[in-house]
């Protein structure tokens, strides 16, 4: 086992994912988990406590002393405090608001998630190459770890399995790459132990460390190195004992004792689901199955009995790591752990998985050989990853272009988007792009696209939204339509419905272009006492080429009324609207709304009612509209983090 880093360093092989990592970040949260670990962060960081405000979003139980903690682990909160420190800092220091530093806060901790995540790749790395193999191809294992699997989109989460990754595969990397120091060991038991402090499932995977330490502690003794044994098995338990001691002590501070915890589930209560539709789920469904979000780790399955042919105890201890954790979650009822890019609960174990493909590839000391001398295998190997590679990153783009919560609030049946092949997040985020490219290509193309434009007085859809109907959805008293140039008179046909209380009287809809009333005939639809069809004919505006049309009703406001909880100024029900030109082409309907203002939480991130055209920071800042001597300042952080880590990184690569 034993070996060394491949030339090129690990310290640049982080430079490089890190800085792509920073530049392609989406610079926020995506779910409650989330923001409660900020929230631990922030309290920590600013008031020296782990108590959090009480809050109906956060995931938060109460502690002894009566006040609320978060319910995971101090270990992330704590590992981000620097992060909280800069963006608060660098709030304070530009000046900002209330909201623009939530805003700044959220986008420094993009930066956390990209140094783990570039970490774990970096000891992926280093790893590989004390295995023998050359800096070409463990570059290339790397580079398909870092934006071929699911490690990419997560990495852009706060979500705290990149850390346990990083965790559990450093402190494996620790006894496998070779060092037999006591040193090496401690380190390993330290990472090993920490993983409690992280996410504490994950500890189920920790005694398979303990058993390589052990055997390779068993080799040392009899090869009569004694005093080596016992530091290879003594730092491995020293450093796992260290290791264990923050999770000790914050129980015992917050909830009263060692054994207690912020998990206040019942085991029974919460692992209940039959192992073998968890491991479908997780293995192989449409919606989460890891073949899917990570397709190169069917190269590690290939790689996986020539790998344990040449190191055994390694493989052994890859599936102790993996085994029992992972029938673990196949129990548990929440097993796709949402809100998240594929088996979200599976990522510490893709560089573990991925790890035996390096059984294919050719040793550092292996003659290079030209394309034309490679044998049929070599050609095999090399078209599986090109396609693996390729779909791969297909896959992660989409994960990356798309807030994961934005879909899952077009399809928000569960068993609908895992189960069903049409409606898997893969084809979902597909549409949402396409649908949010086309909405963006018609506003940046009117008036003479031919696309008319909803542009407000309107509230969200209240159909098919993975479709992408607009209708049926209510207006809020005067809804407004952008007209393009188009052969005129147009034939508007609108179908609406007044469901207002029957003791309000009925809401007329009255028609204007540009400020000038337009006349309308109204008809009830059959024998329905709420429907009907408003036609009118739209003549050409006058001195301009579009113009905007108006529909204006009156408002109600359905809790006000004690008919409903709904507390929202509603105007008539839009079933469905239509424009045909005079030579009876029907308008395309474009939604083109305005941004919803900024607001710090991760629900204006994926709000429906802001179609935000991509899930990238330079995108959100420029939605978020903070000021000029907030926002600029940001830019050029953002890119000089990124483009100088990157650049050096680059730089050093070349040099090998």
């Amino acid at each position: 086992m034993a070996g060394r880093a491949p030339g090129g360093g690990v310290g640049v092989v982080f430079a490089l994912i890190f800085g792509l990592y920073v530049l392609l970040m989406s610079g926020h949260t995506y779910s409650p988990d989330e923001e409660t670990l900020l929230a631990s962060a922030e309290a920590l960081g600013l008031h020296g406590t782990f108590a959090i405000p009480r809050s109906a979003t956060l995931v938060e139980v109460p502690g002894a002393d009566g006040r609320f903690y978060s319910q995971y682990g101090p270990g992330q909160p704590l590992a981000a405090v620097p992060w909280v420190w800069a963006g608060h800092g660098l709030a304070g220091l530009l000046g900002a608001d209330k909201n623009a530093t939530g805003f700044i806060v959220r986008l420094a901790l993009g930066s956390f998630g990209a140094a783990v995540t570039a970490g774990l790749a970096a000891v992926f790395y280093a790893l590989v190459g004390a295995l023998g193999v050359g800096r070409r191809g463990a570059g290339l294992l790397t580079g398909l770890l870092a934006f071929a699997t699911f490690l990419w989109p997560l990495g852009r989460t706060f979500f705290a399995e990149p850390l346990t990754g990083l965790l559990l595969f450093g402190a494996f990397a620790a006894l496998a790459g070779g060092r037999s120091s006591g040193r090496a060991a401690l380190g390993a038991g330290l990472l090993a132990g920490l993983v409690a402090a992280v996410k504490i499932q994950y500890v189920l995977g920790v005694p398979a460390l303990g058993a390589l330490a052990a055997w390779q502690a068993s080799r040392l003794w009899r090869a009569g190195d004694r005093a080596g044994a016992g530091r290879r098995l003594g730092g491995f338990v020293a450093g796992g004992l260290l290791g264990g001691l923050p999770l000790l002590a914050y129980n015992t501070l917050v909830f009263g004792g060692p054994a207690s915890s912020g998990y206040q589930q019942s085991f029974a209560s919460i692992f209940t689901l039959p192992v073998g539709v968890g491991l479908n789920g997780l293995l192989l469904s449409p919606g989460k199955g890891l073949w899917l979000y990570a397709p190169p780790v069917l190269l590690g399955l290939a790689g996986l009995l020539p790998f344990a042919r040449r190191w055994p105890a390694l493989a052994l201890t890859l599936a102790g790591v993996v085994g029992p954790p992972l029938i673990l979650f196949s129990i548990y009822r929440f097993w796709p752990g949402d809100g998240a890019w594929g088996p979200r609960y599976l990522l510490p174990f893709v560089p573990f998985l991925l790890l035996p493909a390096l059984a294919l590839l050719p040793a550092a000391d292996a003659p290079p050989l030209s394309p034309a001398q490679w044998s049929a295998g070599r050609r095999l190997l090399a078209a599986g990853i090109v396609g693996l590679g390729g779909a791969g990153l297909a896959v992660q783009a989409l994960g990356a272009a798309v807030n994961f919560d934005t879909y899952i609030n077009l399809v928000n049946d569960d068993q609908t988007r895992y189960w069903n092949a049409t409606y898997s997040p893969l084809r979902g985020h597909w549409t949402v792009l396409n649908a949010r490219l086309g909405d963006w290509a018609a506003r940046r193309g009117y008036p003479d696209n031919g696309v008319a434009l909803l542009t407000g007085g309107v509230s969200y859809s209240e159909g098919d939204k993975y479709a992408g109907d607009l209708f049926p959805r209510w207006t809020t008293g005067t809804a407004t339509v952008g007209l393009p140039v188009a052969a005129y008179p147009l034939t508007l046909t609108v179908r609406l419905a007044d469901h207002r209380p029957p003791t309000l009287p009925r809401a007329e809809m009255r028609l204007a272009l540009a400020g000038q009333p337009i006349a309308a005939v109204r008809r009830p639809v059959g024998d329905s006492p709420i429907e009907s069809v408003l036609t009118a004919t739209i003549p050409a505006p006058v001195g301009a080429q579009a113009a905007q049309l108006t529909l204006t009703s009156p408002t109600w406001n359905p809790k006000q009324a004690g008919v409903g909880a709904r507390n929202e100024n509603l105007g008539l029900l839009i079933e469905s609207l239509a424009l045909q030109d005079a030579t009876g082409r029907l308008l395309r309907l474009a939604d083109a709304l305005p941004m919803q203002p900024y607001y710090p939480a991760q629900r204006w991130y994926y709000d429906t009612q802001s179609a935000h055209l991509a899930d990238h920071w330079a995108w959100y800042l420029w939605a978020a509209q903070l000021p000029g001597g907030v926002a600029w300042p940001l830019v050029a952080g953002v890119l000089l983090a990124g483009l100088g880590s990157l650049g050096w990184g680059a730089w050093r690569w070349r040099r090998g």
